[in-house]
């Protein structure tokens, strides 16, 4: 990915976007993205009110700069509002060799989301800034890169580069600073070339590669032409390099080399080979013509992983022989031999074994059907899977009319069943032996309808919500005339769950091919409010009993109670990052139920210093409250500046200064922070004034 891509332009629509800052220096860009297409827009204006030649619903999701704030992401539910102007950070590249002796075309500067700690950044907060929206100025000794949003989630990848010298890359650079340098040394480049020897012709899907690293580093990584030469260009000189073959059937071992040196001879990694020789079970004879299917990671031992892209190779064998090239000789390999008239033999090929002999019997034929239980009719397409010696060893569909037809090895003890979406699963049956005809049947599952409407006035509830009790089959929810289906049900009875916002929620059993009328009552619904949470933080209310309920709290504190809840209970309120409260309450008869995470448990600390960094003693503070009731407490500063207002309920204060030329500070506290400790500086006065007593 290019720093910059290209400049769309569109002539309608046309939307206007607005920061909230100040000094706003058009043009506005904006990165859009649709698929793996990027696309960047210009806009201009005035002030910090820009008009982009974009659609509102194109901007959502996309990042949108304008100097000299950060790069910011439109949110998904933006409507228009303001976005913010956030400090924008910046990453200074020095570079050995000067800019201005150059002209600019000769240089390649490329920037990507950093991809060697994306893992790392999925548990931090922030997100990978696009490349796209950065301003990128070559400065008299190496590059200025602004308009970087700053944190944790800002990492970047940078290859920098000049005609004639080795790119130098930068990985990983995290900008949590307002300006990151680093400096950047460039090389001459030269050539590495060599040949692999003695060369084999691989197989089709194997394509070669030699990999170069420096100190660990990749430096390039070139393929293998056919004869077997490689050359790579634009590698550091001087300094050795690290330079080995790998494909798809493993790597050759490392050599040492160095760039504009004697080509290099490398070993190309080894092909495994295993030979089948296919006979007839009965006559030992080979058999004319088969197919052999190998897969690598037949059997792995518990907690291996499997390896990525292995291939599956499929030869045709002729007269009895087969060879085959082994995938990753270090692993083991199944293989599958089929051949007409024969029933199918199946294997593992251990990592070091080169033959293996194959003897393949006459299979016994079985036909059978697969019917409906209720109307005895055949199930078109039903999936028949058989089993033979617990593995699996056939799958087949039926016919229109249900049939079908199995070969399965003479002599073993197999099983079938028959499987069908909206029917119920059965279990297994043995095959019978051959000449007899199989039956498997399928029982159609059950579907119950029904309608949920008021138990007075029988008027249809919409958008009510019902499910099966228990982990069965997804929640439907009612239509516009109270009505639902539940399908798949493989039980002769259940138990229905219905709940609808305003209702008492309801149980009753079912069975199979019900229709059901569930009447729902009015529920008492409690309103209540939860004082002194943080603000704008989600928080959940716990009701305690034999079942607990567990609600949500809006960002004003406010909550829903339905029926169900005991006049007298046990509560508890979580808020993430803040220590929960708890109490115990009745339900009111009326208004409001009102529960108080705000009581006077907190103290705000601190300690009082001048510009100097020594504490300043005799002061007097007091604390005023700004919401609710007035409140209002003062204290004197101690001896080494100290102070400590405690007992304070959760609220907005204001902190002020008493003979000295502080500020007035405001200060809230939360439920959850049961201390806050501060610093404050005073602007003390030429004369000092006299302490208080």
């Amino acid at each position: 990915m290019s720093g910059w891509l290209f400049l769309l332009t569109v002539a309608s629509p046309m939307t206007t976007i607005t920061f909230s800052g100040q000094g706003c220096q058009p043009p506005v860009v904006a990165v859009v993205r649709e698929g793996e297409h990027t696309q960047v827009v210009r806009g201009a204006g005035e002030g910090c009110t820009f008009r982009l030649p974009l659609a509102q619903a194109q901007l959502a999701g996309a990042w949108v700069r304008v100097a000299p704030c950060a790069a910011v992401k439109v949110p998904e539910s933006w409507r228009g509002a303001p976005l913010p102007c956030e400090p924008s950070s910046q990453l200074v590249l020095g570079v050995s060799v000067p800019v201005e002796r150059l002209p600019k075309p000769q240089w390649h500067l490329r920037l990507r989301p950093s991809q060697r700690e994306m893992r790392e950044l999925a548990s931090q907060p922030g997100e990978v800034v696009p490349v796209e929206v950065l301003e990128v100025v070559a400065a008299g000794d190496g590059w200025r890169l602004g308009g970087l949003p700053r944190g944790a989630g800002v990492l970047l990848d940078v290859e920098l580069g000049l005609a004639g010298y080795a790119p130098a890359r930068l990985s990983g650079l995290r900008l949590l600073e307002g300006e990151v340098r680093r400096q950047v040394s460039l090389v001459p480049a030269g050539t590495l070339c060599g040949q692999l020897h003695p060369f084999q012709e691989r197989p089709a899907d194997e394509q070669l590669r030699v990999r170069i690293t420096q100190d660990g580093q990749r430096v390039a990584e070139v393929p293998v032409g056919e004869d077997g030469r490689f050359c790579a260009d634009r590698v550091p000189v001087g300094a050795p390099l690290t330079v080995w073959a790998l494909g798809l059937y493993g790597e050759s071992s490392p050599v040492v080399a160095f760039a504009d040196g004697p080509p290099v001879t490398l070993t190309p990694p080894p092909l495994a080979k295993v030979r089948f020789f296919v006979r007839d079970g009965e006559r030992r004879e080979p058999v004319r013509q088969f197919q052999v299917t190998l897969r690598v990671g037949g059997s792995l031992p518990a907690g291996q992983p499997v390896p990525l892209a292995l291939p599956t190779r499929q030869v045709i064998g002729k007269d009895g022989e087969a060879e085959v090239v082994r995938p990753l000789a270090a692993l083991p390999a199944s293989y599958t031999v089929q051949a007409e008239g024969y029933a199918p033999a199946r294997g593992e090929v251990a990592p070091d074994q080169g033959e293996v002999e194959v003897l393949l019997t006459r299979p016994q034929q079985v036909a059978g059907q697969v019917r409906d239980s209720h109307s005895g009719q055949g199930v078109a397409q039903a999936e028949v899977s058989v089993r033979c010696e617990g593995q699996l060893y056939q799958q087949t569909l039926t016919d229109g009319e249900g049939n079908f037809t199995l070969w399965v090895p003479a002599g073993a003890r197999c099983t079938a069943e028959a499987r069908k979406p909206g029917f119920c699963w059965q279990p297994p049956v043995a095959l019978p032996a051959e000449g007899q005809a199989a039956t498997l049947t399928l029982e159609p599952a059950g579907v119950i309808q029904g309608q949920v409407v008021e138990a007075d006035q029988r008027r249809p509830i919409a958008s009510a919500k019902v499910r099966i009790l228990g982990d069965w089959g997804p929640e439907v929810t009612t239509d516009a005339s109270g009505a639902f289906t539940l399908a798949g049900l493989c039980h002769g009875f259940a138990t229905l769950t219905v709940s609808a916002e305003g209702y008492t929620p309801l149980t009753l059993p079912v069975r199979r091919q019900d229709k059901v009328v569930v009447a729902l009552r009015p529920s008492k619904v409690v309103k209540g409010r939860v004082l002194g949470l943080p603000p704008g933080r989600g928080a959940q209310l716990w009701v305690l009993g034999s079942t607990p309920w567990v609600v949500d709290v809006d960002e004003t504190g406010g909550f829903f109670l339905g029926a169900g809840v005991p006049e007298e209970f046990s509560w508890i309120v979580r808020s993430p990052g803040f220590a929960p409260c708890s109490g115990r309450s009745r339900l009111p008869s009326q208004g409001e139920l009102v529960l108080d995470c705000g009581g006077g448990n907190l103290t705000l600390r601190g300690r009082l210093v001048a510009p100097q960094g020594q504490g300043v003693k005799g002061r007097v503070l007091v604390l005023e409250g700004t919401e609710g009731e007035p409140r209002r407490s003062h204290t004197t500063v101690g001896e080494d500046g100290s102070f400590a207002f405690t007992n304070l309920p959760a609220g907005t204060y204001r902190l002020i200064t008493l003979m000295g030329q502080g500020v007035p500070l405001p200060v809230t506290l939360w439920q959850g922070s049961l201390s806050h400790d501060l610093r404050l500086e005073l602007s003390l006065p030429a004369v000092p004034h006299p302490q208080a007593p």
